[in-house]
């Protein structure tokens, strides 16, 4: 079992879900398109539906996904105090959807006095990250707030550039394969008047 704690989430700055996984050896993390997308989980090569997971001992699979996973694509690490990563088939203990192994997500708890927290961070490519928490406890109740928003600007490639560097790039390579064919040319009907070199 691979378990990554909060002091682990705030010395490698891992501000989502999906970011800290990819870290658990024997797990695969596919994101399609810009941070937020769909996310699947892939455990020891089993399918995506074949992972379960848990936050808070509590079954957070999408009934109305057709494979019934969770997409946890847009889940930050703001309020996550600890991830816990059990490997290999649980479906005794966790059903038919824990072949591949069971992923809990364990949220903070309040303690103590009432206590307010925030953050602002912001760095290249236009990322700015805020998050405002309350938490607290008293007697038998303890109770945990916050509010967490990540944003970056993604930077594309043009595809249309990449196909005119491309052809940039063959018309050269013709262009001096040409010159060069036309060198050993000039230089063949010095030596002998009637060689001719031919090129593909």
């Amino acid at each position: 079992m691979t378990v990554i704690n909060r002091q682990q989430l705030e010395q490698q700055q891992l501000r989502s879900v999906p970011d800290a996984l990819s870290t658990v050896p024997g797990l695969n993390v596919v994101q399609t398109g810009s941070p937020g997308g769909q996310t699947s989980i892939f455990l020891r090569g089993t399918n995506s539906n074949h992972t379960k997971f848990i936050i808070d001992g509590m079954d957070v699979s999408d009934p109305s996904l057709f494979n019934r996973t969770f997409d946890l694509g847009q889940m930050l690490t703001g309020d996550v105090e600890r991830i816990e990563v059990l490997r290999g088939p649980q479906s005794g203990l966790y059903g038919s959807d824990a072949i591949g192994g069971v992923i809990s997500i364990i949220t903070k708890k309040g303690e103590g006095p009432p206590r307010a927290t925030a953050s602002i961070e912001t760095g290249s490519f236009g990322t700015f990250n805020q998050s405002a928490g309350l938490s607290g406890s008293q007697d038998n109740f303890n109770y945990a707030f916050s509010v967490a928003h990540l944003h970056a600007v993604v930077v594309l490639v043009d595809v249309h550039v990449e196909i005119q560097l491309l052809e940039l790039g063959r018309a050269l390579r013709r262009g001096c394969g040409d010159l060069l064919l036309d060198a050993i040319d000039q230089v063949a009907h010095r030596v002998l008047p009637f060689t001719s070199v031919h090129g593909v």
